[in-house]
């Protein structure tokens, strides 16, 4: 994708970027989806403040952890980034086309928890702006966090942990119930070689 290309390549070769990375000691991580990874190696990266990464060349929670923010089109990816209270960008410079084509489960005019931005310039304007406030989360998207999530904490495995407990009891049914169908069927096999046997 031509389109694709061109505002990528004009994001990642940016000069008010890269000075921005380089002035707060911070660093880009490109990535492409894996249906594109095979084209990764198409795009002119400035290594000075971008790091390039093909499918799988690092573990992605590592990078999550270790990001201040991401910019995406429309991964999923973006949950766990809104879920540590870490900001969150859409690119979306083909919005109109991909929710045509793609459809979407959010309503991106009121529901997208981040700055949503069409075209590289406002991308670069956006990072810039994060940078500059530290990459902090704009309350009004951290309030939105409750919209979409039920628990906002360390207590999952707990939860869960508690969750089989009290399924104990139904799953040592099924267990018993499960062996004695084997039992079952284990006696009318021999039966079956029995009664075989008799009529030989």
């Amino acid at each position: 994708d031509i389109r694709a290309y061109r505002e990528y390549q004009a994001f990642l070769s940016s000069p008010e970027l890269k000075a921005k990375m380089i002035a707060n000691n911070a660093r880009l991580a490109f990535f492409l989806h894996p249906y594109f990874k095979d084209y990764v190696d198409l795009f002119d990266i400035d290594e000075s403040f971008t790091d390039k990464h093909g499918y799988l060349d690092v573990d992605m929670g590592e990078e999550i952890m270790k990001s201040s923010m991401m910019i995406s089109d429309y991964s999923s990816v973006v949950w766990d980034m809104f879920y540590l209270e870490k900001p969150v960008m859409f690119y979306q410079f083909d919005q109109a086309d991909y929710l045509k084509s793609e459809g979407a489960y959010l309503d991106y005019e009121k529901d997208l928890f981040g700055d949503v931005v069409f075209n590289a310039s406002d991308a670069i304007d956006t990072i810039i702006s994060y940078a500059d406030n530290d990459f902090q989360e704009k309350p009004a998207y951290a309030s939105m966090r409750d919209k979409y999530m039920n628990f906002h904490d360390h207590n999952n495995a707990a939860r869960i942990y508690k969750a089989i407990l009290k399924k104990k009891k139904l799953l040592q049914i099924e267990n018993d119930w499960t062996f004695s169908r084997k039992v079952a069927r284990k006696l009318w096999k021999v039966k079956k070689a029995a009664r075989n046997k008799f009529r030989k």
